[in-house]
């Protein structure tokens, strides 16, 4: 099980956050342009945004 989850924002970035703590983990960058959606299974980030993209976003990624 795992205890966080992720947020997109108008600034076009994704935080992902400690759900027990409220800390900001981490800060996931790539969109241009506001982040309308995001899925978050405990390994993967999928998120789409006002820049016609999705990124997929592998949990061990965020650790480089």
């Amino acid at each position: 099980m795992f205890y966080s989850v992720v947020s997109g924002s108008r600034d076009a970035s994704l935080r992902m956050w400690d759900i027990m703590s409220g800390e900001c983990l981490h800060l996931l960058v790539g969109h241009v342009a506001a982040v309308r959606c995001v899925q978050y299974d405990g390994r993967l980030v999928v998120s789409g945004a006002y820049d016609y993209m999705v990124k997929v976003i592998k949990e061990n990624s965020f650790y480089t």
